[in-house]
């Protein structure tokens, strides 16, 4: 097959099926990368997963930051060699909307938090600190096997309900050993009974849904609803779950956006 006049092995099973040779897979992506962008020089980088070797990897990056229009809308790092290239890629590739940490980091990895983004999922979230749970105003975020206990719930609310976390629209975090009263004694407002109960299908960014049951309500000085939920009725989950909503929808929402 000739392509841009050089040629390379491969063959197409159907028109949208296109199998491609190459001697290193690393060189084939760049090429085959280089010559849509020749095509469609503004095709934006939509979603990049990163499961490969440093070596790869940073090539990878190489060839976004030559790009005229470098931003990634979602990056999602499934599997890395060290923290050291998770450090490289946060540190070096312009994330714009959504960051999801599926690999297991070291619990003394330290990286700073990146700002403006809509949605941070992280699988194994103990490296995630007190500190830098607070400094997290996206509208999602969803941290699973953390060391976050019920206090840091109830400053969370506290923060969400006094507007330091204005952007934060819906927030599940996987506790070791949550007791909903410890979190509502350290919450600083008035609760009353939820009568939330609604699914949350994936979204444009997210890609779980949840079963969102409302156990106390909070209203915010701006109207908004502030709900601590569960993700079974009449019963505490290791999933705690905080959603804020206006008053004016319904109870039976089917999506954040």
């Amino acid at each position: 097959m000739n392509f841009n006049g050089k040629s390379v092995s491969g063959y197409v099973k159907d028109p949208s099926d296109l199998t491609i040779y190459w001697e290193k897979e690393i060189d084939g992506l760049i090429f085959m990368l280089d010559y849509l962008t020749e095509l469609f020089p503004h095709m934006p980088i939509c979603d990049l997963r990163i499961g490969r070797s440093i070596e790869d990897t940073e090539t990878v990056i190489e060839w976004i930051n030559k790009r005229d229009e470098p931003e990634v809308e979602r990056c999602s790092l499934c599997y890395s060699d060290t923290a050291r290239d998770v450090s490289n890629i946060l540190d070096n590739v312009n994330i714009t909307s959504v960051l999801e940490i599926f690999m297991k980091l070291p619990e003394d990895f330290k990286c700073d938090l990146l700002q403006n983004l809509k949605l941070f999922g992280c699988a194994h979230a103990k490296w995630i600190s007190r500190d830098q749970l607070f400094q997290m105003n996206y509208e999602q975020i969803d941290l699973r096997e953390t060391n976050f206990k019920n206090r840091d719930i109830s400053d969370l609310v506290n923060k969400i309900m006094n507007g330091d976390l204005s952007a934060i629209r819906f927030c599940n975090i996987v506790l070791v050993s949550p007791r909903m009263d410890e979190i509502v004694s350290g919450i600083n407002y008035e609760k009353v009974p939820s009568q939330l109960n609604c699914y949350l299908r994936p979204t444009k960014y997210g890609r779980h849904s949840f079963n969102v049951y409302g156990v106390y309500d909070y209203e915010r000085a701006d109207g908004k609803i502030v709900s601590i939920c569960s993700g079974f009725p009449d019963s505490i989950t290791r999933n705690i779950m905080i959603f804020v909503r206006s008053k004016t929808e319904p109870l039976e929402l089917l999506n954040l956006n």
